[in-house]
């Protein structure tokens, strides 16, 4: 590190953050920058050469507060399994949103390996929720939607760049069937403890009863007609999964870890 810092032409700081979490760490970057605006990447993945530059023209030109960009795979898509869904390379981190820059819908939501976001906006409404993101032995995730949930509801707006791009690179266990149906399950996990940060007890109990009594059960007889179309492989996976998803939700509802 201490080389790259020593050719770097623009000033680098470097902190470590003893304890593993994705949120933790994120917030010790926010605490740590000078800077009006803060721009989040992560490890895996490859920013394009005018990523910075892109975010702050997008921050100039389009006075903008918080804004997304496109996260495309580096291996080749074509080369992935078969059974791997367009609905389940967003598990691998792909967020195109096509190729218009616009404000993000309520359902679309930027990931934290291609953020940015003005400072100012962390000191209004607060830093990611530390109770979800990686960590050591949970496996949430999902920090950056619920701060884009609480930023929507402070009244601002999430703007998608289809010019601010990184490429996320993918490591052979995440094209493995037990990587998605893990990653789901914690998916599921982390959406409960969401509903318990914005929503009323009387909803999260009307919620835990359909997902559980409806959902797993409706998802469970369409995994088992699957079986009678052997070249529904990938239909059948992504059916696998939204039950793990649900039943996620159902084990953080008792918390039983």
């Amino acid at each position: 590190m201490d080389k790259i810092i020593d050719r770097s032409k623009i000033p680098i700081r470097y902190f470590t953050q003893p304890v593993i979490s994705n949120s933790k760490t994120a917030n010790l970057g926010i605490e740590k920058s000078k800077g009006k605006i803060v721009a989040f990447v992560d490890d895996d993945a490859i920013p394009e050469k005018n990523w910075i530059k892109e975010i702050k023209d997008t921050f100039e030109k389009h006075r903008v507060n918080i804004v997304g960009g496109r996260v495309l795979l580096k291996s080749p898509e074509e080369k992935l399994p078969s059974w791997i869904s367009e609905e389940l390379k967003k598990n691998l981190g792909k967020l195109d949103l096509g190729d218009e820059f616009r404000k993000m819908k309520r359902n679309e939501f930027p990931v934290l390996m291609n953020f940015a976001i003005r400072k100012e906006v962390f000191e209004k409404i607060g830093k990611f929720p530390e109770k979800l993101g990686y960590q050591k032995d949970k496996f949430f995730g999902g920090e950056e939607t619920a701060f884009t949930i609480l930023a929507r509801k402070k009244g601002y707006q999430i703007y998608y760049n289809p010019d601010m791009i990184v490429y996320h690179q993918i490591t052979p266990e995440r094209l493995k069937r037990k990587y998605f149906l893990k990653k789901k399950f914690w998916e599921g996990r982390a959406l409960f403890v969401m509903n318990k940060m914005f929503y009323p007890v009387f909803l999260i109990n009307a919620i835990f009863i359909f997902r559980t009594f409806l959902i797993i059960s409706m998802f469970t007889g369409l995994l088992l007609l699957t079986f009678f179309l052997p070249k529904k492989e990938s239909l059948r996976m992504l059916i696998l999964c939204k039950i793990f998803r649900n039943l996620g939700y159902f084990v953080q509802s008792f918390q039983i870890y």
